[in-house]
């Protein structure tokens, strides 16, 4: 008994070296999945419930139920061959293998599905020049730039109106830091 109480982890041990939360230990523990010793408040992991917990983990991976993992758990017998849990693992991974095929050929079907569309937008956009009112075609127009102060920039309308500001040909539009020039650029 020695041996196994050297190798128990405490809660926070556990949820630490598998990577889960507390509250999911504590969870399984509720299901009946995990029986850690209880030290007072303190719940002690054996290297049983270290594999239990692998296995409980594996299961989830690869989606099964927790129903189905206390299942074939549930069927291990210590001294037995276990021939019979062998076998429903085997049956349950077949289903289950079944199904990810099926889920995989629906996932790589609809990434196809989007990849195209995703295509054809960007054809369309390729083909087309940005229109403003009344489908007339908007120019980029640009803003002049001159350095009043240090560190700032004084930035003037070149010609149209911006629908972005509302500014008028050769008025002021603004301060700005040089960072923000690179979007200066708008459509009238």
């Amino acid at each position: 008994m020695q041996a196994d109480m050297d190798d128990v982890k405490r809660i926070g041990e556990m949820a630490d070296e598998f990577g889960v939360t507390l509250r999911t230990l504590r969870f399984y523990e509720d299901k009946g999945l995990l029986n850690p010793i209880r030290d007072g408040n303190a719940r002690l992991y054996t290297r049983k419930d270290q594999a239990r917990l692998k296995l409980i983990l594996l299961g989830r991976k690869v989606g099964f139920s927790l129903r189905d993992v206390k299942q074939m758990m549930d069927l291990y017998d210590p001294a037995g061959a276990n021939t019979r849990q062998l076998r429903v693992a085997l049956e349950k991974s077949d289903k289950q293998m079944g199904r990810l095929v099926a889920q995989r050929v629906a996932l790589e079907e609809a990434i196809a599905a989007l990849s195209s569309a995703m295509d054809a937008v960007r054809q369309k956009l390729a083909r087309r020049r940005p229109t403003g009112p009344r489908g007339a075609e908007r120019q980029p127009t640009g803003c002049f730039v001159t350095r009043p102060r240090a560190g700032f920039l004084f930035l003037g309308n070149l010609g149209t109106p911006s629908t972005a500001t509302g500014a008028v040909p050769g008025k002021q539009v603004g301060l700005a830091s040089q960072e923000s020039t690179e979007s200066l650029l708008t459509f009238a």
